[in-house]
């Protein structure tokens, strides 16, 4: 299963991928949906993002780190439920015009094929939480600023 987000930016394109790619391992800072996150291991193939909900640890392992196309894959390796057999995401950074950018995600899965039913709700969860991924990112990449969200979770 692929699903595709997407948002427009008011930021040009090269700022936004060093948003995305060069600050990859920092996702936690800018996102309610995790506590924190770091690298193991420099951001590029090969790199590790440790992503920290609660007590849970996802690590996430680059699979293509492309600052020419804007482009980054990775791996959930670590921390996956049972019922998911791979997971895995890509950012693409693209730009629209000199001071403006979109942001297109696109995360992949499968489920073990005991676990097929549950496919409609993982999708509803997905098309829930992402968007206010991306919404929060959008707000942290052009201001500077946490979203209201993440400030929220922080106080």
């Amino acid at each position: 299963m692929t699903t595709i987000f997407q948002i427009e930016l008011d930021i040009p394109a090269e700022r936004a991928w060093v948003a995305v790619g060069e600050k990859f391992g920092d996702t936690g800072l800018w996102t309610s949906f995790l506590d924190s996150s770091y690298m193991e291991g420099e951001v590029g193939v090969g790199g590790q993002r440790v992503c920290v909900q609660g007590k849970k640890k996802l690590t996430e392992h680059l699979t293509k780190y492309d600052p020419q196309t804007m482009t980054l894959e990775y791996e959930l390796i670590g921390g996956r439920p049972a019922i998911v057999k791979f997971a895995g995401n890509r950012w693409t950074v693209v730009p629209l015009g000199s001071q403006r950018s979109k942001l297109t995600m696109s995360p992949t899965s499968q489920l073990r094929w005991w676990a097929l039913p549950l496919a409609p709700v993982m999708s509803l969860v997905l098309r829930a939480i992402l968007p206010k991924v991306l919404e929060e990112f959008k707000c942290w990449a052009e201001t500077g600023e946490l979203h209201p969200r993440k400030k929220a979770k922080t106080a």
